[in-house]
């Protein structure tokens, strides 16, 4: 079983595409990326993330695996190739938030255009008042977990979406800065040759204010240094 555990990104909907119409083999998405706060209201008629409890676990099948979610829910055996591909962790977080912002502004006649759950977290995120750059920013900071709600269910967005998965779990990781080479072990996981993207493409959408940089630099060095020492 081939697993790509995925950090969101700019460019992961391309990259997913190039792999889906390249690959012969069945593929399946695994997309949580909120968690329930209280997870016996998975059964809850108003939990419309559908999420799960976090002890539940992925289907195993002869083929792909992609999404995004918590690493409690990783069905992994050792014959299995888990991989992801990581921003620099500093980029990432405001990454982050220009999607999140990006979404807020998403006009209510486009969104029946994206897939159910993607929709659904739309709508969450349009229905609640959402943090500022500085709150938001100041919330990782003090590490708060940041939270969404509809009615009375409460979504914790996944503590990995922002600071990133437990590396161990990785058969091989890639980074933005290095897509060619990403590319190329993509070549040699699915034994297909997989289409790289078409230039010009652009690793980071955020454009604004990079509040409190400094202060990220240092809370994520660990982090920072391990995205730098990947080859």
């Amino acid at each position: 079983m081939i697993i790509y555990q995925v950090t969101p990104c700019r460019l992961y909907p391309e990259i997913l595409q190039n792999i889906l119409s390249s690959i012969k083999i069945e593929s399946v998405d695994f997309h949580y990326p909120f968690d329930l706060k209280n997870d016996n209201d998975y059964n809850n008629s108003n939990n419309i993330m559908r999420s799960i409890p976090k002890n539940f676990k992925h289907l195993r099948f002869n083929g792909f695996l992609y999404g995004s979610f918590n690493s409690t829910h990783l069905n992994k055996k050792s014959e299995d190739f888990v991989f992801t591909l990581l921003n620099n962790p500093i980029d990432h977080i405001y990454e982050i938030y220009a999607y999140w912002n990006f979404v807020k502004h998403i006009e209510e006649r486009h969104i029946h255009s994206y897939v159910w759950q993607h929709k659904m977290g739309i709508e969450l995120v349009k229905k609640n008042s959402f943090l500022s750059l500085e709150e938001y920013i100041d919330s990782i900071l003090d590490k708060k977990q940041i939270s969404i709600k509809y009615k009375d269910i409460e979504y914790e967005v996944t503590k990995e979406i922002l600071f990133g998965y437990n590396m161990d779990n990785f058969n091989y990781i890639g980074k933005l800065s290095n897509l060619e080479n990403f590319f190329d072990k993509l070549n040699e996981i699915f034994n297909q040759k997989i289409l790289f993207l078409q230039k010009p493409y652009y690793i980071n959408a955020y454009k604004g204010e990079y509040y409190r940089r400094k202060d990220l630099e240092l809370m994520l060095k660990d982090k920072v240094d391990f995205y730098n020492n990947i080859k």
